[in-house]
């Protein structure tokens, strides 16, 4: 090739451009080779949204859009809790340690209010209603959790943690419907997902 012949930008960066690179100056391939190595995903991507990039639903629009973005590379996506909704899922854990049951109730129906919100980002009308039955199923099992904790009457870790990961669990179905609103192929449900119907990651 020419002199002034350039790797074009596009890969994963660092390590794999100096392989190339090396590859190139050996004469082991030439540069159309090299480019197309370059450039060649490397792997899945992975993309992480955390609490606050799922915040409303304005926020799960926008990383629904960016997912749409990469369909191509079939992304792994995994979800964090709704902004705030670890402290209020902890704090039923207090309130049911120590019997508070109407307390309990209340939590469960701020939790419920908040998904029901964040949900108003998927258009379609039974996508949103299917999204919030799988909510409703992991609050059905979060009840079920403060009510083992209130029979033991302290916070067994073991069920603090599983309290805990309802957050992810309630996210997971907001976004991956909001997904499909964005004409990105239906994906499993979990707090980690692929966006081709590949089997969930957990």
């Amino acid at each position: 090739g020419s002199a002034g012949a350039r790797l074009t930008p596009g890969g994963p960066g660092g390590q794999r451009a100096l392989a190339t690179l090396l590859l190139f100056a050996s004469g082991v391939v030439g540069m159309d080779e090299a480019q197309r190595a370059y450039a060649a995903p490397v792997g899945p991507l992975v993309m992480k949204f955390g609490g606050t990039s799922v915040g409303s639903a304005a926020r799960i629009r926008d990383a629904a859009h960016l997912i749409a973005m990469e369909r191509g590379r079939s992304p792994v996506v995994v979800v964090s809790a709704v902004s705030g909704v670890t402290n209020t899922l902890l704090e039923g854990v207090e309130h049911a340690a120590a019997g508070r049951d109407p307390d309990v109730q209340g939590v469960l129906a701020k939790l419920r209010a908040i998904h029901a919100n964040v949900a108003t980002c998927i258009d379609d009308p039974d996508d949103r209603a299917a999204a919030l039955a799988d909510v409703e199923t992991t609050l059905d099992a979060l009840n079920r959790f403060y009510v083992a904790i209130g029979a033991m009457g302290e916070p067994v870790p073991a069920l603090v943690d599983r309290v805990a990961a309802c957050g992810e669990k309630c996210a997971a179905p907001t976004v991956r419907r909001s997904n499909v609103s964005c004409r990105v192929a239906p994906v499993a449900t979990s707090t980690a997902y692929r966006s081709d119907s590949f089997r969930l990651r957990s």
